[in-house]
């Protein structure tokens, strides 16, 4: 990972020319943006945005945000939104993480947050989540370096990582955060030894599945990466528990202090944020139960978390260091696709994709080229599964597999595309996407039908050339004479002619 350099209190402006990247980090208990330059391999970093939203606060039981918590949500949206004003969707990513993965009213709030964000927002799942934690948590890592135990305590969820070098070995992400549980276990935010236990308990309980496996390949150093942790952090070594950082013993020292004071108030804790001390409770828990069942004895702060993850990961797709790649490489590799036949097909379809791009406005998303090429990579992924149905079993497995680099609307576009290459060209799948990708789907979907047909022999095939009729058809220019002599895919292009005209796409077989 490149370094990165915070010039906050230094407000040093990007030079003419430098590219300017931003991150989103939608938190259970806070929202954040930062700002940074890339300035040749490094990320130097010029403006930093938070407020505290509540957002997993204003969550019902059945799962809906409550007003008040979208009101709050939204306006801080719309501030980060005037700060963004100008700088256009590749050089932003918003991600949401625990509070949006559990949100009915998800999409509806989505579609006004994108609004008064002014860019898109993928809720990423705990798996990715725990990735970018370990990317921004070690910007020094390299490889043959030490193992590192990676911690970050969120409002909704904790997610624990364990890695050597670059990139992380496991990770998990447990379904506590400190907000949820103060919630469960403090009400009135009443601190007693018994809802202590009870708290601690519950944290244990949901460690009690990870911690032998991370155990068993032990670590050298272990790092904590979210704002409860800095203020535990804080606490411990400006009342002189601790030396440096965090250790069982500071905390039993904190957790004795919260029980004597009963309920936690700012005037407690002055050196920290008042909305940071209404959740210490829960927090303070899920880091004993990690200390106590984990075996850690010293605990560091991390130089930084998923906000920075998300900065070195735009980085990288900037540099062609895509971390999307490897994983469609990784995938092929573990459910033993034939690679030279998914590299033919997505090749054709990369062909495809260059030629009706300008004419179909596809050239306006140049990443839907990509979501091409994956889509061909995988399109026969469900044959690990079954060959009856396989674009239906392909179609589970992306949507569900844990994929690092994608975000949730991502698998779905991917799932959606596994599903369409074969049959009909349904439209009501679209609505399982989001819906930036809706008006890109099916016409991928069509190039992509076509790109499989020509190469389902898994031959060379014959010298083809693609063209744009207009932004609703395509021809596809064959050889003369080729197609007599290929009633097979004759026939099958016949079909594909009329599925795709029932779709409102004209194809034209020349």
């Amino acid at each position: 990972m490149r370094p990165l350099i915070d010039n906050v209190r230094d407000m040093l402006p990007p030079r003419p020319g430098e590219r300017v990247l931003a991150a989103v980090d939608l938190g259970s208990n806070s929202f954040h943006l930062i700002v940074a330059c890339l300035r040749g391999h490094d990320l130097h970093v010029v403006d930093r945005i938070k407020a505290t939203v509540r957002l997993r606060s204003g969550l019902t039981d059945e799962g809906d945000l409550s007003s008040e918590a979208r009101s709050r949500a939204l306006a801080c949206l719309a501030r980060f939104g005037e700060r963004l004003k100008g700088m256009d969707s590749t050089q932003v990513r918003a991600v949401g993480t625990d509070a949006l993965r559990r949100a009915a009213d998800q999409q509806d709030f989505l579609e006004a947050a994108e609004n008064a964000l002014g860019h898109p927002i993928e809720v990423i799942s705990g798996y990715e989540e725990a990735r970018l934690i370990y990317a921004g948590a070690t910007p020094d890592a390299t490889e043959g370096g030490g193992r590192r135990l990676v911690l970050d305590i969120g409002g909704g969820s904790t997610e624990i990582i364990l890695g050597a070098g670059s990139r992380p070995d496991r990770l998990e992400s447990l379904g506590v955060g400190s907000v949820s549980l103060t919630e469960r276990c403090f009400e009135g935010l009443k601190v007693t030894e018994g809802n202590m236990d009870r708290a601690l308990s519950l944290a244990r309980g949901e460690l009690s599945g990870v911690a032998p496996r991370y155990c068993q390949l032990g670590w050298e150093t272990a790092l904590g990466a979210s704002g409860t942790i800095r203020s535990i952090a804080e606490l411990s070594t400006g009342r002189g528990w601790s030396d440096e950082g965090i250790t069982l013993k500071s905390l039993k020292k904190l957790r004795a202090e919260l029980i004597q004071f009963g309920t936690p108030r700012a005037s407690n804790f002055p050196e920290l944020n008042p909305d940071r001390v209404a959740i210490l409770p829960g927090g303070v828990a899920i880091l004993q139960a990690v200390f106590e069942v984990m075996a850690v004895e010293r605990m560091q702060l991390a130089p930084g978390a998923l906000r920075e993850g998300l900065l070195d990961d735009m980085a990288g797709r900037i540099r062609n260091k895509d971390v999307r790649h490897r994983t469609v490489t990784a995938m092929m590799q573990r459910h033993r696709l034939d690679r030279a036949h998914g590299r033919a097909v997505a090749e054709t379809a990369a062909m495809a994709w260059d030629a009706v791009a300008p004419s179909w406005g596809l050239d306006e998303r140049p990443e839907t080229r990509n979501f091409l090429v994956w889509a061909a990579s995988l399109h026969e992924i469900g044959l690990s599964i079954s060959h009856n149905q396989h674009h239906r079993h392909g179609a589970y497995v992306l949507a569900n597999a844990d994929m690092a680099g994608f975000s949730r609307d991502d698998q779905a576009m991917l799932a959606v595309l596994a599903r369409l290459q074969r049959k009909k060209l349904s439209r009501r799948h679209m609505e399982s996407i989001a819906p930036r990708h809706r008006p890109y789907c099916l016409r991928l979907a069509a190039l992509l039908r076509v790109a499989i047909a020509l190469h389902r022999g898994r031959d060379k095939g014959p010298a083809i050339q693609f063209k744009a009729s207009d932004e609703k058809g395509w021809q596809l220019v064959l050889p003369q004479g080729w197609l007599d002599e290929h009633p097979l895919l004759s026939d099958d292009l016949s079909q594909e002619v009329a599925y795709q005209k029932a779709a409102g796409i004209r194809l034209d077989i020349v």
